[in-house]
């Protein structure tokens, strides 16, 4: 990445809206393949099946997390040019000396363009006519990413008695 004084945070205190959960889970997918990945997760998110295990679950299209919540969660996104490197949510603070950042999984994007939002919400998606790096509707939030590919990490303290997802860090790969 070769972005030199062009690289820049946005969060919100820039006008980047927070990502409206009331599922409790958050769901990261290719813009292109959205309703076949929620017609793959369906049971997860519609309480058909049990909750989802901290570290959620990975299907060929997409990755779906618990948030631990329902509410707002603040973003914040590094832009370097027209493209989102790095997308982060905050779930429950920023953790401290003893977290760690987890890889979970990988989302395919050949489209260029990442989802992540509630999956409930996800399904009134309709591609949009968004041209910059980032396009945050409340409901869901629409990057486009510099890869076709984006690892999805999550911080967590494997010293407290209830693990769980504290951020959740979203990266094109490299």
């Amino acid at each position: 990445m070769t972005c030199g004084s062009d690289l820049r945070w946005v969060s919100e205190t820039d006008g980047l809206e927070g990502i409206g959960i009331d599922s409790g889970m958050l769901a990261f997918v290719d813009a292109d393949v959205v309703d076949r990945f929620l017609d793959d997760c369906r049971a997860w998110y519609d309480g058909s099946m049990p909750p989802l295990s901290v570290d959620g679950k990975s299907t060929a299209d997409g990755i779906l997390l618990g948030t631990g919540g329902d509410g707002i969660l603040p973003c914040a996104a590094e832009i370097c040019n027209v493209h989102a490197h790095t997308f982060w949510i905050e779930l429950d603070g920023p953790g401290d000396n003893n977290s760690v950042w987890q890889l979970v999984g990988h989302v395919a994007v050949p489209s260029g363009r990442l989802l992540a939002g509630d999956p409930g919400t996800l399904e009134e998606y309709a591609p949009s006519a968004a041209q910059g790096p980032i396009a945050a509707y409340g409901v869901w939030t629409e990057l486009a990413v510099p890869s076709t590919r984006v690892d999805v990490h999550v911080l967590r303290d494997p010293e407290r008695s209830d693990v769980r997802n504290l951020v959740i860090r979203v990266t094109a790969a490299q």
